[in-house]
């Protein structure tokens, strides 16, 4: 992927990402104070959920900020961006509805209602973000994401069989549960697309790796997350405020990250383009 530049016609705009990124280590900090030392008190469920919507949030502002700073002569990155951009949005509001329902209302909110369908339609735009991406890169050959999209399948597949065949076993399977089921198989099909992604990057030491990396270091995060919740929760010993929500949190720690790289990229692009 060819390293492109700001016209000097649009310059770029000063970035506030880098602020957002201060917050939010701030918060995930705090966060961890909170579960170390037990300042949750019987109000687990209520700040754990302000927490997660918080960091989620934070994430969706920087990539608004990106987007809003990015300049119109790259269509199709911009395209991509845009597909991040609801991502991210989408993402925030399953989190929101998840805080209004468990920790508002005071529901048991069961798995595989508004949430999930926000959360399902945030991997649909982020698999379509990726994908644009891939068109960029311009590769002749498609074998090693074929081979990867393969994969994918073989693995989710295998997860998907074990686990719906534990549960029919057990007389537990639910509509909920299947929705559970199907995030795992999401985050691997992301990581295999950003690692098709990435390959090429890592052999030209392209300067779009490092913001890609972070992204797929979070997808990878979200998944370990995913597996685990699923043991727990049919175990029942997940709570909202439970130490594993750190690592649910990490992939919008990232998501920022991402975002302050590219931000970095643009200003230093910019720079260039003025001189």
């Amino acid at each position: 992927m060819k390293k492109k530049k700001v016209s000097k016609t649009e310059s770029v705009k000063p970035s506030c990402i880098p602020q957002i990124a201060i917050v939010a280590g701030i918060f995930f900090v705090i966060q961890i104070l909170f579960i170390s030392f037990n300042f949750f008190g019987l109000e687990k469920t209520f700040f754990g959920n302000i927490f997660i919507t918080i960091i989620s949030f934070l994430a969706f502002l920087s990539m608004l900020c990106l987007y809003k700073r990015f300049p119109h002569n790259f269509p199709m990155e911009r395209k991509a961006k845009l597909f991040l951009l609801i991502s991210t949005s989408l993402f925030f509001l399953g989190d929101l509805l998840w805080l209004f329902e468990e920790a508002v209302l005071k529901n048991i909110m069961p798995l595989g209602q508004f949430p999930d369908l926000f959360w399902t339609l945030g991997y649909v735009a982020l698999m379509t973000s990726i994908q644009f991406f891939i068109k960029m890169e311009f590769r002749e050959s498609k074998k090693l994401l074929n081979l990867l999209i393969v994969l994918s399948i073989i693995v989710g597949g295998l997860f998907l069989y074990f686990d719906i065949a534990y549960s029919l076993n057990e007389g537990v399977l639910t509509f909920g549960g299947l929705i559970q089921d199907l995030y795992p198989v999401y985050d691997i099909a992301v990581f295999a697309m950003i690692f098709y992604l990435l390959w090429p990057l890592i052999i030209t030491k392209n300067t779009y790796f490092i913001g890609w990396f972070w992204l797929g270091l979070g997808v990878l995060t979200r998944l370990i997350y995913d597996i685990v919740f699923i043991i727990m929760n049919k175990n029942h010993t997940y709570y909202t405020g439970h130490p594993i929500d750190l690592v649910y949190e990490l992939l919008y720690i990232f998501i920022i990250l991402n975002s302050w790289h590219k931000s970095q990229v643009l200003s230093k692009f910019s720079a260039e383009d003025t001189k």
